[in-house]
Formats: C-alpha cells, sequence, structure tokens
C-alpha cells in the first residue's frame, strides 16, 4: 500500500504503509515518518521512483544469477572433474585469478542499462534457486563436452587443459552477464559502458595470460580462439535460446 502526504497528520499512515511518500515542501515529520520524499513538484516522480526501484530489482536479480550459476558451476565442475581425471582440472592460482577478474564485470552489473518490468515485481526465492539450477546444469554440461572434445579431437596435453578449462571458465561466465540481463536476445539492447569494457577488458588479459603462460601453463593462440568460439557459440546461442524459454517458463 503506497500513502503520500505533507502534514503531521499524514505522519502515522506515512510510517505504516509499505511505501510512505512524502511530496515537496512536506513538514519535517512527515519527511522523517516516509520512505521517499519528493524533490519536485506534483506526483509524476512517483512513475520514476518505480522506474528505478524495478531497475535495481532487475540489476538484483542479474546480480543473484550470476553469482549462483558461476559458484554451481566453478564447484560442481571442478569437484567432479577433479575427481574423475585424478588431478585438479584448474590449478589454485588459476582459480584465484579467475575469481578476481570475474569480480570487476560483477561490480559493473551496478551500472547496467537494464529494462524494466512493465508489471509489479515480488520476490521469489523458490524462482530464483530453480532458474539457477537449470543453467547451472547446463553450462556444466558445457563445459564437461568442452573438456571432452579437448582430449579426444585436440590431443591436449593436461596442463593445456588446464589452462584451457579456466579461460572457458571465465570466458563463458563473462557471457553469462550478457545473457541473464536481457529476457528476450542478448542482443535485444545494449550493456552499460561500464559492462561492455570490462568484459572486453577480462578477455584481453584472459587471452594473453593464457596465450603467454602468465600465472598458467602455455597454451596455442588457436586453441584459445577455438575455446573463445565455442563459449561464444553455447552461450550467446545455445544458452540464450534455452534462456528465453525458461525466463517465459518462471514469467521472471
Amino acid at each position: 500500500v503506497g500513502m503520500t502526504g505533507d502534514g503531521a497528520n499524514d505522519a502515522p499512515a506515512l510510517k505504516k504503509a509499505d511505501l510512505g511518500i512524502a511530496v515537496k515542501d512536506s513538514l519535517d515529520i512527515a519527511k522523517q515518518s516516509a520512505k521517499v520524499i519528493l524533490t519536485e513538484e506534483g506526483l509524476s516522480n512517483i512513475v520514476n521512483l518505480i522506474k528505478v526501484g524495478r531497475e535495481i530489482y532487475k540489476r538484483i536479480v542479474i546480480w543473484i544469477l550470476n553469482k549462483v550459476v558461476k559458484t554451481f558451476q566453478i564447484v560442481f565442475f571442478v569437484s567432479i572433474a577433479t575427481l574423475i581425471i585424478g588431478k585438479p582440472i584448474i590449478t589454485p592460482v588459476a582459480m584465484i585469478l579467475m575469481l578476481f577478474l570475474y569480480d570487476f564485470v560483477t561490480m559493473s552489473i551496478a551500472t547496467d542499462n537494464v529494462v524494466p518490468s512493465n508489471r509489479p515485481e515480488k520476490w521469489n526465492v523458490k524462482k530464483l534457486l530453480s532458474m539457477s539450477l537449470i543453467f547451472g546444469v547446463l553450462k556444466i554440461s558445457e563445459l564437461f563436452i568442452a573438456m571432452y572434445l579437448a582430449q579426444k579431437y585436440f590431443k591436449v596435453t593436461f596442463s593445456e587443459l588446464q589452462t584451457i578449462m579456466f579461460y572457458l571458465l571465465l570466458v563463458s561466465g563473462l557471457f553469462n552477464i550478457l545473457n541473464f540481463r536481457e529476457e528476450r536476445f542478448f542482443f535485444s539492447s545494449l550493456p552499460s559502458k561500464a559492462v561492455i569494457m570490462s568484459i572486453l577488458g577480462d578477455l584481453i588479459v584472459a587471452t594473453l595470460i593464457s596465450t603467454f603462460g602468465i600465472f598458467v601453463a602455455k597454451a596455442h593462440f588457436g586453441l584459445i580462439m577455438i575455446t573463445l568460439l565455442y563459449a561464444l557459440l553455447v552461450t550467446l546461442v545455445f544458452t540464450d535460446i534455452i534462456k528465453l524459454f525458461v525466463y517465459r517458463w518462471f514469467k521472471l
């Protein structure tokens, strides 16, 4: 329930309301009781208030999906792959480096140009967890397929495999952000400049690190480009199509 007011008599109702709004030039007691204070005349700013609130909600949802799916990917893929192979699929240094690079993009989500919903939003943790589980299983499957292809058809050494999986985990995580931020196809709207620059920066740094063997084993540039192409196809094409059905099913 929303409530607008400007005087002492309105203060109790403003405080009790789900969203108490004090109009411009309200008494101090009304402002203290309200959750929102309008800075301009009239009530038209309430529309902007709703829009900004839904944008913030959307950014939080994007952050949660990315966080849960990324954690799901890393924990389950690394654990299962290490148990199957008998050796760490990613070195501890590569793991720290990957999380460090990924944090820059995660922080940039706060500046993203999201499209607010045209309907009221309501928190549904069960829905978010269910969606995260679906995407997590999908992304883990893509990682295991890549690992199989690298060993079966490209005959990579184990050290090269570690670098390739480090690169794929990082790059697919970056592309996930482009997926999850948009209910439609990922190219339907442009991300903010900060998101674009942070993703491009991470891609360049990760490519240089993997190609020249900085902190990780050196991998051939051709293998890195094939890995990048694989990440583009499975994340921005295949996963993006699956996302459309998942978002519609859960009515996100």
